[in-house]
């Protein structure tokens, strides 16, 4: 099965015995992501939201399902509403950057990336979206990297 599927059934089993637990739901909401289950895993991301409106690792796993899912617009405000939660997150501030980026609102996104690699200068995925975005028009280095979500 894996060790995403063991961890899918672990959490399953967790669920039958706390159904109510939105950390529980947020970590299975990864490891539908890992499983490439976006939609199922944009479910579980919004059942912890709806369970515990301030978890973090709730709202950026939902924005990370809805990037994947290429729902931009909704990522954006479900990394916004993480943000709110926590403004020095730098994972957080990574998910906003790029989301700013691929709604073409690339100066909004170089200020939040930035922000981002002054929290932890150790951030490659804000480092390498920085890189790729478009400077005085041109398209930029592309292509994007890969954002993940919390891990459980």
């Amino acid at each position: 099965m894996g060790q995403y599927g063991d961890a899918l059934a672990a959490y399953e089993n967790a669920l039958l015995l706390d159904p109510n637990n939105p950390t529980i739901w947020a970590n299975r909401s990864v490891v539908l992501w890992y499983l490439t289950r976006y939609e199922e895993s944009l479910l579980s991301a919004n059942r912890a939201v709806n369970l515990d409106p301030r978890l973090v690792a709730g709202w950026y796993n939902r924005g990370t399902a809805l990037v994947s899912l290429q729902r931009y617009p909704e990522a954006g405000e479900a990394f916004n509403q993480a943000f709110l939660l926590d403004p020095q997150n730098p994972d957080v501030l990574t998910g906003l950057g790029f989301v700013l980026s691929q709604l073409g609102r690339y100066g909004e996104a170089r200020q939040v990336l930035a922000q981002a690699l002054a929290l932890n200068p150790q951030q490659p995925i804000a480092q390498a979206i920085l890189e790729a975005l478009p400077m005085n028009g041109s398209n930029g280095n592309g292509p994007f990297p890969v954002l993940t979500p919390a891990a459980p």
